[in-house]
């Protein structure tokens, strides 16, 4: 790494990190059943999105006010739900992701963190079922931004109030599994790596123009050390 600097990877969660199976729809499903007393009756995009975002949908879509009282409901209802249904649902580590995260942990001046839709309590949940909540030091979630773009804004003061302000946005690493990832990478001058573990294909990835693009992380430890010791 040039200079010292530390450099901040940032991972999304879902079809990056982690694929749940499948137990976070179920969640959101039940919820909406078990608060509102309706059943879903409309596909609400789940990829690329931030947890207040999928709420507010998931409500809107069913005739439903997002106000804040109706999401607070529906969003404790789901935390409730989710540990069981990760537990039903099993899921698995995305490949490569367990070594990649060791190495990462024993590179000097690097510090990893997260960058997801996911609100902090459902990341936490989810990162424990698996057994890799402790590779994070720190994280910016999606809890209070409808849009994941908007997470753009929220980065910097993230860090600057647990690392410092001697950091410049060249020394962020972002990877994900969508386009909306790299674009929010780009939104904050970071470099950024897509994944092809999630649900979208490799030429959607590669059109959202990654500064390095990758099936997934099992053979991606050269190319992610070649990235970092280029900033």
């Amino acid at each position: 790494m040039a200079d010292g600097k530390t450099i901040f990877v940032l991972f999304d969660i879902d079809g990056t990190l982690i694929n749940a199976a499948g137990a976070g729809r179920l969640s959101l499903d039940l919820a909406l059943k078990k608060e509102f007393g309706i059943e879903r009756s409309t596909d609400v995009l789940l990829q690329g999105r931030t947890d207040l975002g999928i709420f507010s949908d998931y409500l809107e879509c069913h005739g439903l006010e997002s106000s804040p009282e109706s999401l607070l409901r529906f969003r404790q209802t789901y935390l409730e739900l989710l540990p069981d249904q990760m537990k039903a649902r099993g899921g698995s580590i995305c490949p490569g992701i367990p070594s990649m995260l060791a190495k990462l942990t024993e590179m000097a001046n690097c510090q990893i963190g997260l960058l997801t839709g996911n609100s902090a309590a459902s990341a936490q949940i989810k990162l424990s079922h698996f057994g890799l909540q402790s590779f994070f030091s720190f994280g910016i979630f999606g809890e209070h931004r409808r849009h994941r773009i908007e997470l753009a804004e929220d980065i910097p003061p993230i860090i600057t109030k647990r690392f410092g302000p001697d950091w410049e946005t060249q020394q962020l690493i972002v990877i994900g599994d969508t386009p909306e990832d790299v674009r929010l990478g780009k939104a904050v001058g970071a470099r950024t790596i897509a994944v092809a573990t999630g649900g979208h294909a490799e030429p959607e990835l590669r059109d959202s123009q990654p500064c390095l693009f990758l099936n997934d992380l099992s053979d991606g430890h050269e190319e992610l050390v070649r990235l970092v010791t280029a900033i």
